[in-house]
């Protein structure tokens, strides 16, 4: 597969409160409170540093009074210090961490033939699911795979008039009909894949535009916060985006498992998978043994890491904030 090599730097939010913020060359870039980082605490200026990239090499001037944070080190007003790949700052101290990210060694997507957008390498044609409007069940429109009727659980919702939020013409969003927050939304292809290690490169715009109707939905609720993800080892077969507000204020949160599944590595940034689709033509994702770790970590509040007892403890405290 020829490769199409770039130079490109991206900020990534770590706490994936946003899509990566591209830097451009000789453009300053202004990283504060507002809709490009979708910060919207107010101890946070809504120009709260200046990021510059120049032959000089990549710089960033601290413009307001509160401190923000260059790998642990606070910055005075004013400040100005260059940065290097991998480069975390907070924007305040301990909130809102944005990494220098270094995306090269891209791969070019193969172009794809219409009359093949349903077979394999080995011929079988995968399986498509068809949505016509909500009052139509959902119709396999080519045969193939396999699975019973728990691994279809989320094909069958795509089609629930009580469900379904919206639909385009590549994928559709439902309501998490367990949902573990306020606002708790799933993005799901038309397509039938089966998971994340089943994406291709091909997939690509795809995700993009699963990711692109989730922040849309995430600014219908402009008084919360969200994130987006793919679980790690999701219960359910079908691949989907959550879209999910970070309040966490519901009965269906029951349980440290439920909890860690959003709140730790186990909650994998979109940007990350389009990444190792783009740059290395799959995403592997962690084992079965890695992901079992992480769910069981100590409990953890996601925005000041208090440790609380059990979750009744942290579903007050989280009320605190």
């Amino acid at each position: 597969m020829s490769k199409n090599v770039s130079r490109l730097y991206f900020f990534r939010s770590l706490d994936g409160m946003c899509p990566d913020i591209l830097l451009k060359r000789d453009e300053p870039l202004i990283l504060g409170r507002g809709p490009v980082t979708r910060v919207k605490d107010s101890k946070v200026s809504r120009h709260q540093v200046r990021i510059t990239w120049t032959d000089d090499g990549i710089f960033i001037k601290q413009l307001a009074e509160n401190s923000s944070f260059l790998n642990t080190r606070p910055l005075k007003k004013n400040e100005k210090a260059e940065l290097s790949e991998n480069a975390v700052i907070h924007l305040v101290s301990n909130r809102f961490p944005f990494k220098l990210i270094l995306k090269t060694d891209y791969i070019a997507a193969p172009p794809q033939n219409e009359t093949d957008t349903n077979k394999t390498k080995d011929g079988p044609k995968k399986e498509v699911v068809e949505v016509k409007n909500s009052n139509t069940s959902l119709v396999k429109k080519v045969e193939g795979g396999g699975g019973g009727q728990w691994s279809f659980g989320l094909l069958q919702s795509m089609n629930n008039p009580q469900l379904k939020v919206l639909e385009k013409s590549d994928h559709v969003v439902i309501k998490d009909k367990f949902p573990k927050a306020e606002h708790h939304y799933l993005v799901l292809p038309l397509e039938r894949i089966q998971n994340i290690a089943s994406l291709k490169p091909e997939h690509v715009p795809l995700v993009k535009r699963m990711v692109t109707t989730g922040w849309e939905l995430a600014d219908k609720h402009p008084t919360h916060r969200f994130r987006l993800g793919f679980h790690a080892i999701p219960s359910m077969s079908q691949v989907h985006l959550h879209v999910i507000s970070q309040d966490f204020n519901s009965d269906r949160l029951k349980t440290k498992k439920h909890w860690n599944s959003f709140t730790t590595e186990y909650f994998i940034n979109p940007e990350i998978i389009l990444d190792k689709l783009i740059s290395k033509g799959k995403y592997v994702p962690i084992s079965k043994v890695e992901g079992d770790e992480l769910l069981k970590r100590d409990l953890e509040c996601h925005i000041c890491q208090h440790k609380p007892k059990n979750i009744v403890d942290l579903k007050k405290h989280l009320l605190t904030h």
